[in-house]
């Protein structure tokens, strides 16, 4: 039976559903079957209450949409398509699992299943926000406070409140609509692509022309398309947090045994839409896409969910309760002994509303979102992409930035340095192990050279080659690939098999020297190959620290016939990529902010060691460089100890990373982590703030990160750094400002009811005092620009209202209250208008002088703040 329960709203039902109340599958299955319905938006389906709640389009008659929910209870689970088999699963799909679809057969998919998008999430209306802005205890107890001045008699007040009430909602609901704007106007610039096989030809296309059916190749620092069942996989893993929440990638098998029944995180057959492949190739045939795939479910579950607030926001919000509270504890305490005192209860109710209006302060949350969301403008204005408001906070309270160096500290353009091989016949082995163990691609300029396509240093060894007289193509094309095993986090070397003429293999292979050099038996010199000693191993090892030495990233070259067999050693290759224009300043200017750094690179540890002094990290030899090994054995709490120690890691993996950053966070640091590629991914994500670069940055990465250098300089980092501590300070000092100014009112008024002398403001003089000499100084105030002292101090993440700051803002109110107090007194002699008159032009001018006083202080020639000089 299926109860209509709420159907008032046009586009929305919500119904009871027989059968669903303690049945979480029940509710998971009723979901996604009506996820896919072409005419509804969005569906929660709740196994507590026994409720679905169904958004959908207006035009649909409500029987339709109910009939949907009757049928929907039993849809079939989608089909298990990770325990089916590679080739039943090809079958499955009507596809061919080494050519793929033909380009015509995509197109008609296409216009079947329609784009692989996901359902956009409608932005907030105006007037959702705005309703939003008015559920909250301080507009409740306002608007309390209007019914009761209406009830006494009072219309002007009444009326005076509740358009108080509304001004000061329209502003905070412009500043969010301000923020959403930025928010998705930053989301909208994401395109995604895939690469798909398609006529047995490899092809880039739009990820949203991926139909089911595709072939989909995956390599490292893709963001899967659409969910694929794997055909093939080398090592292949995929980061699945986004889905799992699980931090460490996933090895993927296509020939694993799942159940049916298995659960998400075990369905290792399967690649997701959304993830990343960290490592590793392979092949996948897509079996759905769009709101069909597994995050189209998830989202189409989430439906409408707002915004969660920042920390800072959470914080301000919870301060405005307990001001509510402490006020309304006042104002009752005020009529209960006025009651006593025999005095009517008329005015003592309105004299009360007048106090709970003058304790509130209606600008707490405004102030701190377009503090957040002009913090934002400016860094975009600038070329630095902050994806979250409450990024902004963290960049203000960050202690230690954690950086990638290849492509982030460097230019990422390395070049061949230097070259150390036994002759000119170990020479020639070498770069041709270089131009064959590569996935740089190149294609003819046109003028008899050659475009390189690829990672900087398969480039540079590619570039090398071909300066070497290496025919690169003609020897790619006699020595066809036909498999490889790229680095990830077991190994550091990449070892590509080609075909080498018959039955013959020739197997080619590049990575650290140490690694290589262990794999090896013998050397290949000018008389060929040689039985590979203890002295000739110390020789390349000594020949190795003097490249490290120079700051060169170094790496060893070996080849053989058995993928898994014996090698012959060829050479060391010694790369140098230069650092980027200025980094050494920017390093320098982050310790100077009490912001530590610290390097994580995978190269060895001379290597690392010579650019960390470069840098200005490390001086001397009294800090060590930790390695992966020792990053490897030890628990979190000896490597938070060994992190306290070193601000150079070498020969770090991405699970490596990840480690580290997790050490220092569980010390209780705010850290952020700058990296540029998939390798960085999951640093990147458990760090408290991920920054990217926006142009040299791979996709995955900048998917990860919190904020995007859109123009790759470092320097907008500490830029961001700056308006985050400003952005905070801003606030507290706006918020302070309220506080003391809202506090002089309630005094002022306590104080003359005690007195006996009645009430020297009316309820339209408060409101008009706070919408206009509270709020706008306050809302200008979080506008003041970065003051160059203000990376000289962190910013504070403690609460707004410690004992001292408190006590300050009493003595700060008590004192604006007594100017007001005393010119009612004496005015009193004229008669009451007068005396109020006296009060309110007084507490104005006692607060103007205020805001004034609170501002920080601007050195001669610094920015100005025309905002604040409006307001004022």
């Amino acid at each position: 039976m299926i109860v209509p329960i709420h159907t008032a709203v046009p586009g929305r039902v919500r119904a009871r559903v027989s059968g669903l109340e303690g049945n979480p599958e029940q509710a998971r299955r009723l979901a996604a079957g009506l996820a896919v319905h072409p005419a509804i938006v969005a569906v929660s389906a709740n196994a507590a209450t026994g409720t679905v709640l169904v958004r959908f389009e207006p035009g649909v008659p409500l029987p339709e949409i109910l009939a949907a929910i009757d049928g929907g209870r039993a849809a079939a689970p989608r089909a298990s398509w990770q325990s089916l088999a590679p080739d039943q699963a090809v079958r499955r799909l009507d596809s061919d699992g080494e050519a793929g679809l033909s380009r015509a057969e995509a197109r008609r998919r296409l216009l079947h299943a329609g784009p692989n998008r996901l359902p956009i999430p409608r932005r907030r209306a105006f007037a959702a926000i705005l309703r939003g802005q008015l559920a909250s205890l301080p507009v409740a107890v306002l608007s309390a406070s209007a019914l009761l001045s209406l009830l006494t008699g009072g219309a002007f007040e009444g009326l005076a409140i509740l358009t108080v009430v509304g001004v000061n909602a329209l502003i905070g609901a412009g500043s969010e609509s301000q923020a959403e704007h930025m928010i998705a106007r930053l989301e909208s610039r994401r395109r995604p692509l895939a690469i798909v096989r398609r006529d047995g030809r490899r092809l880039t296309v739009a990820a949203e022309e991926v139909v089911p059916g595709d072939l989909l190749e995956l390599s490292p620092g893709l963001t899967v398309a659409a969910d694929a069942r794997l055909l093939r996989a080398d090592a292949l893993l995929a980061d699945e947090s986004v889905l799992t929440g699980e931090s460490l990638p996933v090895v993927k098998d296509p020939a694993a045994r799942v159940a049916a029944t298995a659960p998400l995180a075990e369905q290792t057959t399967l690649v997701w839409r959304g993830t990343l492949i960290a490592g590793g190739s392979g092949m996948a045939a897509v079996v759905a896409t769009g709101r069909h795939t597994e995050i189209g479910r998830l989202q189409a579950l989430i439906g409408d969910v707002a915004r969660p607030q920042t920390p800072l926001q959470r914080r301000l919000d919870g301060l405005g309760r307990r001001l509510v509270l402490g006020s309304g504890a006042v104002a009752l305490l005020m009529v209960a002994l006025g009651v006593l005192r025999g005095q009517s209860l008329g005015p003592l109710l309105k004299a009360a509303a007048a106090l709970a209006v003058a304790a509130i302060p209606e600008g707490l949350p405004t102030v701190a979102t377009l503090a957040l969301a002009v913090a934002v403008d400016k860094l975009e204005r600038r070329g630095v992409l902050v994806r979250r408001l409450e990024a902004v906070e963290g960049l203000g309270t960050v202690a230690t930035v954690f950086f990638d160096k290849t492509g982030t500290l460097t230019l990422n353009r390395m070049a061949v340095a230097a070259v150390s091989a036994d002759g000119a016949a170990a020479r020639d082995r070498l770069w041709t192990v270089a131009a064959l163990c590569s996935d740089a691609g190149l294609q003819p300029d046109g003028a008899g050279g050659w475009t390189l396509e690829g990672s900087s240093t398969e480039c540079a060894l590619l570039r090398a080659a071909l300066d070497h007289r290496i025919d690169v193509a003609a020897l790619r094309s006699a020595r066809p690939r036909l498999s490889e095993r790229y680095r990830d986090d077991r190994r550091q070397s990449m070892a590509t098999v080609h075909a080498d003429g018959g039955e013959r293999r020739f197997v080619a292979v590049k990575g650290s020297p140490a690694e290589v050099l262990a794999a090896c038996n013998a050397l290949w010199s000018g008389e060929g190959a040689m039985p590979l000693g203890d002295a000739a191993r110390a020789a390349i090892a000594a020949d190795n620290e003097a490249l490290a030495a120079r700051g060169l990233r170094v790496l060893g070259f070996a080849c053989g016939e058995d993928a898994e067999g014996p090698l012959t050693w060829l050479g060391l290759v010694g790369l140098s990529d230069p650092l980027r224009p200025g980094v050494a300043a920017f390093v320098a200017g982050l310790h100077r902010s009490g912001v530590e750094t610290v390097m994580l690179t995978g190269d060895q540890a001379a290597t690392a060691q010579a650019v960390a002094r470069e840098l200005g990290l490390i001086e001397g030899e009294g800090m060590p460089v930790a390695d992966a090994g020792e990053v490897e054995r030890l628990d979190a709490e000896s490597l938070a100890t060994l992190a306290a120690r070193t601000r150079v890691f070498a020969r770090i993996l991405p699970g490596h990373k990840l480690k580290v950053v997790q050490a220092y966070r569980r010390g209780g640091r705010v850290v952020a982590m700058v990296g540029d590629g998939i390798n960085d991914g999951p640093a990147l994500k458990a760090a408290d703030i991920g920054v990217t670069m926006g142009r040299q940055g791979s996709r995955a990465a900048r998917d990860l990160s919190d904020v995007v250098l859109e123009e790759d300089d470092l320097d907008g980092l500490l830029a961001a750094i700056a308006e985050g501590r400003a952005a905070t300070a801003n606030i507290r000092k706006a918020v302070e400002f309220l506080l003391a100014t809202n506090l002089s009112e309630s005094l002022a008024m306590v104080a003359a009811t005690a007195l006996g002398l009645g009430q020297p403001l009316g309820p339209t003089q408060l409101l008009w005092i706070n919408l206009v000499t509270d709020v706008l100084p306050g809302i200008a105030l979080v506008r003041e620009p970065v003051d160059p002292a203000t990376l000289r101090v962190p910013a504070s993440d403690g609460p707004f209202l410690d004992p001292p700051t408190a006590g300050r803002l009493v003595r700060e109110g008590a004192v604006l209250a007594a100017g007001p107090l005393a010119a009612y007194a004496w005015g009193r002699r004229r008669g009451a208008a007068t005396a109020s008159t006296l009060a309110a032009s007084t507490i104005v001018g006692g607060q103007m002088l205020h805001a004034l006083a609170v501002r920080p202080r601007r050195r001669a020639g610094g920015e100005g703040n025309p905002w604040f000089a409006a307001a004022i």
